[in-house]
Formats: C-alpha cells, sequence, structure tokens
C-alpha cells in the first residue's frame, strides 16, 4: 500500500507540473511567435480539463517507462526530452505539413508549436525524473546503454530497415485504411468525397503521390526513439514492447482529445483509434522484431 500511494503522488505531482508548465511555455511562446491558430469551439473549463487529463496520461506512461527503466540522472532526462518533443511535436507538425492542403495550418502555427514543445519537453523532463525518484541512482553498477555493436551488425541492419521500409509504412497504409478511412467524415474532410476504394488502390495512390515513402524517414526516427526505452529496461521483448508501445501511443494521440479547431469532433476521434492502435503496434513490432533471432542451422 506504502509503494501504491508514493507511486501516486508522484503521478499527480508531476501531471500538475506538466500542465503548469504546458501552459507557461504556450504563453510565452505566443508572446514570441504570434501563433495565428484557431481558438477550440468549445468551453475554455472543458479544454482545461481535458488538457489535464492529456497531462496525466502522458506522464503515466511516461512514469511507467521510467521506473522500468535502469538509467537515471541526466541520461534518463534527455530520453524523456526526446520522446516528448519528438513524438508529441516534432512527427505531428511535419505530418501535419504533408495534409496542410485539409488542416489550413498557418506556418506560425507550425512555429509555434514547435517551440512551444521544446520549452515545455526541456523544462518538464529533468523536473519529471526528478519528481519520479530517477536522478540519483542508488548504489546499482554503471548500466550499460545502447548496444552500437549489436546495431551495427548486418543482422541488426537487416532488421531495422524492414522496419522502417516495409513494417511502418504498411502498418500506417493498413491502419490509415481499415480503421481511420471507414469513417465517412474523414474521407470527406481529406477527398471531400463519400467514395470508398479498395485498399490496393489507395495504397497504389499513396506510393504515387509520396505519401508512403514519407513514411520512411518518420519510421527511422520512431526505431531510433525506441532504442534508449528498449536496451533501458530490462527484462522479455514483450515487457519492452508494451512499454514502448503506450509510450508511442499516447505521447502521440492523447492529445486528440483537446478541442481541435481544425479537426471535426469525428474526424478526431477516428484518427485517435487508428493511431493510437497502430502506434502500439508498431512499438510492440519493433521490441519483438529486435529480439527476433532466426533460427540457424547446427552442422
Amino acid at each position: 500500500m506504502k509503494t501504491f500511494f508514493d507511486h501516486t503522488w508522484r503521478v499527480i505531482v508531476g501531471t500538475i507540473a506538466l500542465y503548469i508548465i504546458w501552459i507557461v511555455s504556450m504563453t510565452l511562446s505566443e508572446s514570441i511567435i504570434p501563433s495565428g491558430l484557431k481558438t477550440p469551439d468549445a468551453p475554455e473549463a472543458l479544454s482545461a480539463a481535458m488538457l489535464f487529463i492529456v497531462c496525466f496520461l502522458h506522464v503515466l506512461v511516461l512514469y511507467i517507462f521510467a521506473r522500468n527503466s535502469r538509467w537515471h540522472g541526466i541520461r534518463l532526462s534527455l530520453t524523456v526530452f526526446f520522446l516528448v518533443f519528438i513524438i508529441q511535436f516534432f512527427l505531428s507538425i511535419i505530418e501535419a505539413i504533408w495534409f496542410n492542403n485539409s488542416l489550413n495550418l498557418p506556418v506560425s502555427g507550425q512555429k509555434f508549436l514547435l517551440l512551444s514543445g521544446f520549452l515545455m519537453s526541456i523544462v518538464f523532463s529533468p523536473l519529471f525524473i526528478w519528481i519520479s525518484g530517477k536522478m540519483k541512482s542508488k548504489g546499482e553498477k554503471e548500466i550499460p546503454g545502447i548496444d552500437w555493436f549489436e546495431l551495427l551488425s548486418m543482422e541488426s541492419g537487416i532488421k531495422i530497415t524492414i522496419l522502417i521500409v516495409i513494417v511502418y509504412p504498411m502498418l500506417y497504409n493498413l491502419a490509415g485504411y481499415f480503421i481511420a478511412w471507414q469513417f465517412e467524415s474523414v474521407r470527406l474532410f481529406y477527398t471531400e468525397s463519400r467514395d470508398i476504394e479498395p485498399f490496393g488502390t489507395m495504397l497504389i495512390e499513396n506510393i504515387r503521390s509520396g505519401l508512403y515513402f514519407f513514411q520512411i524517414p518518420r519510421g527511422l526516427i520512431w526505431v531510433l526513439l525506441a532504442l534508449p526505452v528498449y536496451y533501458s529496461i530490462q527484462g522479455s521483448y514483450v515487457r519492452k514492447g508494451i512499454i514502448i508501445g503506450l509510450v508511442f501511443a499516447t505521447l502521440m494521440n492523447a492529445q486528440h482529445l483537446l478541442p481541435n479547431p481544425y479537426f471535426p469532433s469525428e474526424v478526431s476521434f477516428a484518427h485517435f483509434i487508428e493511431t493510437y492502435l497502430s502506434n502500439f503496434i508498431w512499438g510492440f513490432s519493433i521490441a519483438w522484431l529486435l529480439n527476433w533471432q532466426p533460427k540457424r542451422r547446427i552442422k
């Protein structure tokens, strides 16, 4: 029971800290780069409540990672910084740029989101690690970092190539078609048409337009983000995969719960389901494939 309350108060304090830091970062960034963003068509109390819920979900999954990680201090703080800033802001913004004909997100708004995300991440990350009780080691021996020697082997190179060239782009397209694209509101939002074509037709079009190939560098970024989580957690690939999946899915998608002036509510809901499921599967797939060893013939 004592352990439960210890974890609980750390998560609650972390949530309050993230909530305050996020608001201050947005306020400061707005004074530096006026965003020009639309105002959500929702009561302020609802927006504030949903932001607090999003902060709680983010802190919860990061806390699960931090407490399971064998790292601590600056190394763990930097890991959390990159996870938060790149997943929550950078990867989201570059995808929004691709679909900006539908979103109409102003360039000033893109810069504002990146700046506020950077400020939030760099202030929150070390504070969160301190709140989590992972700022100092507790007498353990120095924990090894990422095994770059293993990763630079031909076998690992093939695995990573498969992940970023085939697994991620195909998972992206499959989830987009069989989940999000099944919502009529999503088809209307992006194409102004209710028609739904076969998956093969959509896949060919995504290859022709470059969307498939656009996902390859994004897949590489995802894999690079997964590595510190994978190598810092001790245990089975299942444990690692679940934690990576939760971090990927939540940091990228919890903000779909916020009132969004650029997405109709049904479109946000469709994307939340689509990307939460696909990002969780993607994170788990990385852990599984990095752990997988092909059977070798015994001569």
